[in-house]
């Protein structure tokens, strides 16, 4: 019988399932393997005629999972081999994990309800890609301009948010604040593993425009930049330093 290979919508679900256990390397043993294989043969991508008897086993969802782990830049490539099909489904979790997990979480809805079908991923994230950005859109307003600064009260929208923590990520760089370097996984554990808020910073000039500097900055320098007209990045960043 021929292998029934991944479907984009399986992997999708196999690296949520990693993402929300940091993705650190599982075994058939792991709890939630069993969830997503009992899920996974639930679905309809391929009729229960053509299916094999050890179809999405739980050594075949550890298999999978540990794979696409493999391809996540904080492993270095350490781990089990990886496929051209699985790198792409990681990297969109790295660089659009917001829009990725609303797309997992549909997926799952469709799955139980009976109605997913090979193709879905695609919609899926070109639907949530743009709902997330009309999200942005609506609770994004400006502050008044300072002598030569505009400061951005919504700093960056979340699909923008997601790119620039799975740079720093994939360069091997701690997610600590770029002015006082308050590090939230070094103080709450698993808790703030992967959590930093962004500021954006433009020029009048050049607003709207790309000539613009997003920094990494912990809660509460965030507040302090947007509370008053001259506070900018700047006269905190020198405040800090006396």
């Amino acid at each position: 019988m021929a292998q029934l290979v991944w479907t984009v919508e399986e992997m999708i679900l196999a690296a949520d399932f990693a993402d929300n256990r940091d993705w650190k390397p599982v075994n058939k043993g792991t709890s939630g393997v069993e969830e997503l294989s009992d899920l996974l043969r639930m679905a309809t991508f391929y009729p229960v005629a053509v299916r094999p008897e050890n179809f999405r086993s739980l050594n075949s969802i550890g298999r999978k999972t540990n794979n696409l782990i493999s391809s996540h830049p904080a492993r270095n490539g350490k781990g089990l081999r990886t496929s051209a099909s699985e790198i792409p489904v990681v990297e969109r979790f790295v660089e659009d994990r917001l829009v990725m997990k609303r797309v997992a979480n549909e997926l799952r809805e469709r799955i139980r309800a009976g109605t997913a079908a090979v193709g879905d991923a695609d919609k899926l994230y070109r639907k949530y890609s743009a709902v997330l950005d009309a999200e942005a859109d609506a609770s994004c307003h400006r502050k008044s301009e300072t002598l030569d600064v505009l400061e951005t009260v919504c700093a960056v929208d979340s699909r923008t948010h997601s790119t620039v923590v799975g740079s720093i990520v994939s360069r091997g760089d701690s997610l600590d604040c770029d002015l006082c370097g308050f590090d939230f996984e070094q103080a709450y554990g698993r808790l703030g593993r992967g959590y930093i808020e962004l500021h954006v910073t433009e020029s009048p000039a050049a607003a709207g425009g790309d000539d613009s500097e997003v920094l990494p900055v912990c809660s509460n320098c965030h507040r302090i930049l947007h509370r008053g007209r001259g506070t900018t990045v700047d006269v905190l960043r020198s405040a800090l330093e006396t």
